[in-house]
């Protein structure tokens, strides 16, 4: 019964899931054994065709009870559609790394893939199929809306299927996150049960907490309906994605390890970069410029001074560069699809080979620090004597942390709280309930150094500042 359970998202004396439609037993939602029954009287019925809306609960049924009630899923045709879309041979948890962009997003994302037979090229993985679980705001939904009902379960929340590329194009393209592919040894059959169990979950609602009730949560429940124990992420009042991947790669799983590879997928921005870095000085002085002037294109392709090679390299940055203008640039005062055009038109002058640019060496999401932090000290105030000091950090990334599941020269805490005992007293030395700063810098001299440094931060501090502070610091970035 505990998988069964686990395929009904029980917690707690009752299920997670509050769409009054997807139980059979009036009391499904807080009875199992009920459901169990309902379940099992509605596969004896076949004009019901229940098995077909629930697939993951047919597959259970038949693996426990072994018999197949005289059904089979091959006549559920909105079913097979389902699988033979994805013809999922395993699957990925990927970590999204964290967007300062929406709130919801400062500590990461997580979402799962089917990864297609045989498909082992990164062009084709695009065509993989991406779950994702999110809350259902409104577009229009203000940010302190967002908040308030993020934290306190003003939304609903479901999972959402489209292809990878669809995630990828939103994410690396467009928000410029990076995303961190693991790839999971399951068996044939795990893999179908999970993937018949999304497809019941389809239109189905769970309430919706930033803190507790995430994207982390939900996956984590997907993947624990196959694991022999509960994924151990620590224990903390809330949920966060790094937490799923600090755990995973420890977990053994049928003998061997959970996790078999893990790949990275960069952003827009981080290709560039690491090929315009890749750059000789005289080219990266080509790439700047033709991007300044275009109309120093043909000089540069009549040139001398550079083989076929490095002409080729340069043009393959500066398209890369024009893509991510196309984007996110005004089109009104430069036309950048038509100077993509002409920088892939130059391309094909050259010889067709593929430029050998170096491998990315970015750190993964599961060799990043912990996002909690607790310490101890001592210390001497003329205000009170010697004290003991206790500081620590709901979630937190700092500058000195390692460079790795966090967008690049940034910092983040919250809830940073510092006490100070002394013999007579407890004392809040200060409580910092965000702080938040980008340093923007900016390693390709193709970029314009215009972005700004900022940093946000609502805090709590003794004595000096009787009040609650919003401080709000705007720098020019160096």
């Amino acid at each position: 019964m505990n998988q069964w359970s686990k395929l009904l998202h029980f917690k707690n004396g009752s299920s997670t899931i509050s769409s009054p439609d997807f139980f059979l037993s009036e009391n499904g939602r807080t009875d199992p054994e009920s459901e169990l029954i309902a379940t099992l009287s509605a596969f004896t019925a076949p004009s019901t065709m229940a098995h077909c809306h629930y697939p993951a609960r047919y597959i259970w049924v038949k693996e426990n009870y072994g018999v197949d009630l005289a059904l089979s899923l091959q006549d559920c045709e909105d079913y097979q559609h389902w699988i033979q879309h994805s013809k999922a041979e395993s699957v990925s948890l990927v970590y999204v790394t964290g967007y300062l962009g929406n709130p919801a997003s400062f500590f990461g994302h997580l979402m799962m893939k089917f990864n297609r037979q045989g498909d082992n090229k990164t062009e084709i993985e695009l065509l993989d199929t991406g779950i994702n679980f999110g809350a259902n705001a409104h577009p229009d939904d203000n940010p302190v809306k967002y908040v308030l009902y993020g934290i306190f379960g003003g939304y609903s929340a479901t999972y959402t299927t489209a292809t990878y590329y669809l995630h990828t194009g939103n994410y690396a393209e467009n928000e410029q996150r990076e995303l961190w592919e693991y790839e999971l040894s399951l068996t044939e059959q795990e893999v179908a049960l999970i993937q018949a169990h999304l497809f019941e979950l389809q239109d189905v609602e769970f309430s919706y907490y930033f803190l507790s009730d995430n994207c982390s949560t939900a996956f984590r429940d997907i993947l624990n309906i196959v694991l022999d124990k509960p994924l151990d992420t620590g224990f903390q009042p809330w949920d966060m994605p790094i937490d799923i991947f600090h755990a995973i790669p420890d977990v053994q799983h049928h003998g061997q390890p959970l996790v078999s590879k893990v790949n990275q997928r960069q952003s827009k921005y981080s290709r560039i970069q690491n090929k315009y870095l890749a750059l000789s000085d005289a080219e990266k002085q080509q790439a700047l410029s033709i991007a300044e002037d275009l109309s120093e294109l043909d000089k540069f392709m009549q040139s001398y001074d550079f083989s076929e090679y490095e002409k080729a390299k340069v043009l393959d940055v500066l398209t890369e560069y024009t893509e991510l203008l196309i984007v996110t640039q005004n089109e009104d005062d430069r036309d950048y699809k038509e100077q993509k055009r002409e920088l892939l038109l130059a391309r094909l002058q050259l010889e067709s080979f593929s430029v050998d640019w170096p491998e990315s060496n970015a750190i993964p999401p599961h060799l990043a620090q912990r996002p909690i932090n607790f310490g101890i000290g001592t210390g001497y105030s003329n205000d009170y004597g010697g004290y003991v000091s206790l500081r620590g950090y709901g979630a937190y990334y700092d500058f000195l942390s390692i460079d790795a599941a966090r967008l690049k020269d940034s910092a983040l805490t919250v809830m940073d709280t510092e006490l100070h005992i002394t013999e007579d007293k407890l004392r809040l030395k200060s409580l910092d309930f965000l702080n938040i700063a980008s340093l923007n810098t900016n390693d390709v001299a193709l970029f314009e150094n215009d972005r700004l440094a900022w940093q946000l931060a609502l805090s709590v501090e003794h004595s000096e500042c009787k009040m609650m502070n919003v401080i709000v610091h705007i720098l020019k970035a160096i």
